[in-house]
């Protein structure tokens, strides 16, 4: 996905947070193989008739990835959640830049 293929992933875990189904990409069943085979089938079908499918769904999860899973983001998430606890709050003016400079190592 995060290359700009059009990205075909399991319905469990993290590619079922990851992926809009039918947007960024797809969701398959790994337990219904004739299922997940006609949603691939049909999407290259879908592809020699409409030569724009493809750069859609590859535009799409770009667009996914940089909107929520780029490295900032993260350190982000990660800095509001250990905001949090107490453990943060605890740093002298020095541990807080030097915390600070190393999520930005991530950026």
């Amino acid at each position: 996905m995060n290359c700009g293929l059009p990205t075909f992933a399991t319905n469990q875990g993290g590619p079922a947070e990851i992926i809009v189904d039918g947007i960024s990409g797809f969701h398959i069943d790994p337990k219904n193989g004739d299922e997940s085979s006609k949603i691939i089938a049909d999407f290259f079908e879908r592809c020699k008739v409409d030569p724009g499918h493809w750069n859609k769904y590859s535009l799409e999860g770009l667009k996914r990835i940089n909107e929520c899973y780029t490295w900032k983001i993260y350190a982000y998430k990660l800095l509001n959640m250990g905001g949090m606890y107490s453990f943060w709050r605890q740093l002298n003016k020095e541990q807080k830049l030097a915390k600070q400079r190393y999520i930005e190592l991530f950026l």
